[in-house]
């Protein structure tokens, strides 16, 4: 507080480079989580102040910080304060709204994951990639929504880019919780026996890992016995 009082005064007879040697330090204060979660967000607080320049990728940062420290309501704050930038290039990118939808998978967030879902559905500037809609997938899975995991997983397969084998492991993911899980997931493994090996192998263990989420046991021991003569390596302990 004392630092911010000295700070306010002075900061407008700062150049340019005068600013940003003050912001970069404020920056990584922020993101030090040694610091104690209520310090940290009341330095948000001074940023969001003194330096609105601040650049998205400092901000995709900071968000990231905080669901680190499994704060997910702070870091959806700060996605929040983003995307009510009135200028383009301080609003989030696509790289931003993955990140988001990660952070919110890990932390099971469903009220945020609604809310940061209706902002995409707004935002006309960001052009929907498969890494965003990666996100979104792996963000219902992990909140108990495997039927709308499974539309985002139709609408990965019909867009341009398509599925990447980070598609396929969230498929899977979802298929662990999903009513028709275990059928669906040995759909996709036949049509899997194509991939180039070493991805073939951690698929493989994304499927045994559906198959006990699902309870199949003698489905998955099955797969495991065949693990060897299907992906050319051995079961491991994490097998």
């Amino acid at each position: 507080e004392a630092a911010s009082e000295l700070l306010r005064p002075r900061l407008g007879s700062f150049e340019l480079e005068g600013r940003d040697k003050v912001r970069k330090v404020l920056v990584e204060f922020i993101r030090d989580d040694s610091h104690e979660v209520g310090l940290a967000w009341e330095a948000y607080g001074l940023l969001q102040i003194a330096f609105p320049e601040t650049a998205v990728s400092d901000r995709t940062d900071i968000m990231t910080s905080f669901f680190k420290r499994g704060r997910s309501d702070l870091a959806c704050l700060v996605f929040g304060h983003m995307r009510q930038a009135e200028e383009p290039a301080k609003r989030p990118k696509p790289d931003t709204y993955a990140k988001c939808f990660q952070g919110i998978a890990r932390a099971g967030d469903a009220q945020n994951l609604e809310l940061v879902h209706n902002m995409l559905k707004l935002d006309v500037e960001v052009d929907l990639n498969t890494r965003i809609l990666n996100g979104l997938m792996l963000a219902h899975a992990a909140c108990d929504m495997p039927e709308k995991g499974m539309e985002i997983f139709r609408d990965i397969l019909q867009s341009d880019e398509g599925p990447s084998p980070y598609t396929i492991a969230i498929f899977f993911k979802v298929c662990e919780k999903h009513h028709n899980g275990t059928l669906e997931a040995m759909k996709m493994m036949k049509k899997l026996k194509t991939l180039e090996m070493s991805a073939y192998r951690r698929l493989y263990t994304a499927y045994i890992e559906t198959l006990g989420a699902q309870g199949e046991f003698d489905f998955g021991t099955e797969a495991i016995d065949s693990m060897q003569s299907e992906t050319g390596f051995e079961p491991t302990r994490n097998t």
